[in-house]
């Protein structure tokens, strides 16, 4: 028997105040899989696996099917042989199921790091299996590792970015950096030089927590001390605009707040609030944190869900929250639906049809963010066969597979530098490219049907 969770942290650093059960470091993780907090139903060598969402991954088009959304992720899996593997993987947001669609060359990840960029491509923070230092990832839907952007500080030496996000205003990420020391800082990266520029910094004595993560629609970064400066768990905010990082609540031992999430509907961060310090979504308080960074308790509890190991979101295109806890089932929370004293939410995935989407805006200085009006989600699939380049790598010519929703759309092949080489329309269900003139090297071949793109790798 196999059984699936959602993990926060699976790396090298404990993040919390010793009551988060993924608190150990995955080097003794290693050595010890039959460990209780490691979600194990097959005794001392038994099998298990952990997945992180990348928050936001069903909101680009490109990765929205209409009959069955799919919530992308990296995934962890142990077994006695082959070991320790790390995939990229799809998880059905009607069923809860997971499929694999590629193996990454990662050995270790941190939870608070995946979304979704301004490219349609899917970012989170991996240990990099041959060098073992940190990485920014950004690989396609089809698994392809499309750049890794070494997660280092100003010496040149390997950190640990605790947390990333893509702006909601211009085409930059911010992210929490951590070197193992006391001194915490936002930094800026530029997704295409991989430069991190610090804009603040705060001495914190003890660590983060890793399931306490969160950017607002301005931007803010929220992140949650365990105790130290207070001698309570501390809710921060970096602000990327000012440069300053402050406390803006606190809360009593043993409480906890975690699984932060933005809306950009109602324009609000929501989170759950247990004062028992567990990470279990039924007993937990829904709660808002305000424009001043102050928790708002609704005295509304979740009802369902159970005692889960860990859990996570991700937002789907019709507003609603997925989670996928240990074992198979799924829960979908609407905000809209939380009133009362209790809320027991009930099963409502996506169906052909009107969604609101998460869409793009061009701005002068690159990018904004904001929900869309409704929209007709374009039934795209995330069948991973539908999508080929083939021979990869070529020499003279390669065909491109694509479905029949792709035909009509444009491409463009783009050198690592983001320069356009050739570029044209799909025309059928298999295009043929002429890449002789081509210098040896990597490109991306991007496919464009309306708003929706798919990105794939070539290399000549």
């Amino acid at each position: 028997m196999t059984s699936t969770a959602i993990a926060h942290v699976v790396d090298t650093r404990s993040m919390d105040d010793g009551k988060d059960p993924d608190s150990d470091d995955l080097d003794r993780d290693r050595q010890a899989p039959n460990r209780t907090h490691m979600t194990n139903t097959n005794g001392p060598m038994g099998t298990f696996k952990r997945v992180a969402l990348l928050y936001m991954a069903v909101l680009t088009t490109a990765s929205v099917h209409a009959q069955s959304p799919s919530v992308y992720a990296v995934a962890m899996e142990y077994d006695p042989l082959p070991g320790y593997q790390y995939f990229f993987s799809r998880i059905d947001a009607g069923t809860g199921t997971v499929a694999h669609v590629a193996e990454l060359p990662v050995d270790g990840f941190y939870m608070g790091t995946a979304f979704m960029n301004y490219n349609g491509n899917y970012m989170f923070v991996g240990r990099d299996s041959a060098d073992l230092t940190f990485h920014l990832y950004e690989v396609d839907t089809l698994g392809t590792v499309l750049n890794a952007i070494p997660a280092t500080n100003s010496a040149g030496t390997s950190t640990n970015l605790l947390c990333v996000f893509q702006s909601r205003k211009c085409p930059y990420y911010y992210g929490i950096r951590w070197d193992s020391d006391p001194l915490h800082e936002l930094v800026k990266i530029d997704p295409v030089l991989g430069t991190a520029t610090v804009m603040a910094s705060l001495l914190m004595p003890n660590q983060l927590s890793q399931t306490t993560y969160a950017m607002d629609g301005e931007d803010r970064l929220y992140f949650l001390e365990a105790s130290g400066l207070t001698g309570y768990k501390t809710l921060f905010r970096a602000d990327p605009a000012t440069g300053v990082i402050t406390a803006t609540d606190s809360m009593p031992s043993p409480a906890h707040l975690y699984n932060l999430f933005y809306d950009c509907e109602a324009d609000k961060v929501f989170g759950f609030y247990n004062s028992t310090g567990g990470f279990n979504v039924q007993g937990s308080e829904w709660v808002e944190i305000d424009q001043a960074g102050a928790i708002i308790h609704t005295g509304t509890t979740i009802t369902a869900g159970g005692d889960f190991w860990t859990t996570a979101f991700t937002t789907l295109a019709n507003g609603n929250y997925v989670q996928r806890n240990t074992g198979v089932s799924t829960l979908h929370l609407d905000p809209a639906d939380v009133v009362g004293a209790t809320f027991a939410p009930t099963p409502g995935p996506i169906t052909a049809g009107d969604h609101k989407l998460y869409a793009a805006v061009p701005t002068s200085c690159g990018y904004t963010y904001a929900c869309s009006e409704e929209n007709q989600v374009a039934g795209i699939g995330g069948e991973v066969g539908a999508w080929q380049l083939f021979p990869n790598p070529a020499l003279d010519q390669v065909t491109v597979v694509t479905p029949a929703v792709a035909v009509g759309g444009i491409y463009q092949l783009t050198d690592l530098a983001g320069r356009v080489v050739t570029s044209g329309r799909i025309h059928g269900p298999a295009t043929v490219l002429d890449v002789r003139p081509l210098a040896s090297g990597a490109y991306h071949l991007r496919i464009s049907i309306g708003e929706v793109h798919r990105t794939m790798k070539l290399v000549k």
